[in-house]
């Protein structure tokens, strides 16, 4: 019985998640970025043992958005934390967007 995804399918695989990735990076902030990924894409696409772990593709724009919701897992609003030590204690406060 042949695996369902040999060892290059992975990295195909992998690749597909940076292109979804930076696709997903494209529309939230850097539009410049959206040729670039359309043709590493293409290029991929093109690519017969390539083109079948385009679901990766998916997986890396998810990837990005679940990073973005950590990164804002305190907000909206301000967020203050203590910092410092026991003799020299500090607040340090953070302002996270509304999405």
């Amino acid at each position: 019985m042949e695996p369902v995804l040999s060892r290059y399918g992975w990295m195909w695989f992998a690749a597909w998640v940076i292109v979804g990735a930076g696709a997903a990076l494209g529309l939230i902030s850097l539009l410049f970025l959206l040729p670039v990924v359309a043709v590493i894409a293409i290029l991929l696409s093109r690519r017969s043992t390539a083109a079948h772990s385009w679901w990766g593709a998916i997986s890396g724009a998810g990837l990005l958005l679940l990073y973005v919701a950590y990164v804002q897992r305190r907000g909206p609003g301000t967020h203050c934390h203590a910092i410092g030590t026991a003799q020299y204690p500090g607040t340090q406060c953070d302002e996270y967007l509304d999405p």
